[in-house]
């Protein structure tokens, strides 16, 4: 009983950040017709990093082997809305298809630390830099809305599920934990200078039909900059309930996006 606690407690932790992710992105997928999958395959090759160079003993591989496990669900679900929603289905279906064999290679990772287990991984971390680069390409060639497929707000949602991946599986780098944060600090800045770019490049991107929603997107990025100043200038660690609210509401900065050009 002592060892199917942790197990569940793993599994609960583990799913959580996955639905709360999916379902902000279903909603935009059905108005918008177009997935948002650079978060989940970022933070994959992350964990693949991990995998590959962190020193890690084996029961911290196993936790985070885990946790891997739990990403297939995102992909089963984005790949069903893909099917019934997408404009290019079969480009969803292949992105899915990349990030549920990251996934499959992550759990069947060889245990014993020899050249097999580093080329597996290496597989696995280049199918996920080629599925980061399809995507991204794609989302250049069918010029999607920036506002809502911005590469640095789904990098971030990446960092975040990374380092929930690292918490649940109780990893013990804290160099990489520690560098989590500024990385997630520039990425969001990043993301508000190239909205600010885009709209200054695209003065029609401005003309928004509902406010509120724009101010809702801004202050969102005030509220996660304040979370993350807190955590790096105090020097703590993010723990899973301020993990789950930062990816709470990076999650919703694609909505506020879209809803700001609908009334």
């Amino acid at each position: 009983m002592s060892e199917e606690t942790p197990l569940k407690r793993t599994a609960l932790f583990s799913i959580m950040p996955i639905l709360l992710a999916c379902i902000p992105e279903s909603y935009v997928m059905m108005f918008q017709q177009r997935a948002l999958p650079l978060s989940f395959l970022a933070a994959q090759l992350l964990c693949f990093v991990v995998f590959f160079k962190g020193e890690i003993c084996p029961g911290q591989r196993g936790r985070l082997m885990a946790a891997q496990g739990f990403f297939a669900l995102y992909w089963v679900i984005i790949g069903i809305i893909g099917l019934l929603n997408d404009i290019r289905p079969l480009t969803t279906l292949a992105l899915c298809f990349c990030g549920a064999l990251m996934v499959i290679i992550a759990l069947k990772q060889p245990t014993q630390e020899d050249d097999r287990r580093d080329t597996w991984l290496l597989a696995g971390g280049m199918i996920g830099l080629i599925a980061i680069v399809l995507y991204v390409l794609l989302m250049v060639e069918n010029c999607a809305p920036y506002l809502i497929y911005s590469p640095f707000a789904q990098l971030f949602i990446g960092v975040v599920l990374a380092n929930l991946a690292l918490v649940i599986s109780r990893n013990r780098l804290q160099g990489l934990i520690a560098l989590l944060p500024l990385i997630m600090a520039v990425l969001l800045v990043l993301n508000i200078l190239s909205v600010l770019l885009f709209m200054a490049w695209n003065p029609s991107a401005v003309h928004f039909a509902n406010d509120f929603a724009v101010v809702l997107y801004f202050l969102s990025h005030l509220a996660l900059m304040g979370i993350l100043a807190v955590t790096i200038f105090r020097k703590i660690k993010l723990n899973y309930p301020a993990l789950m609210l930062l990816l709470f509401i990076a999650s919703f900065l694609p909505i506020w996006a879209m809803l700001a050009y609908f009334i």
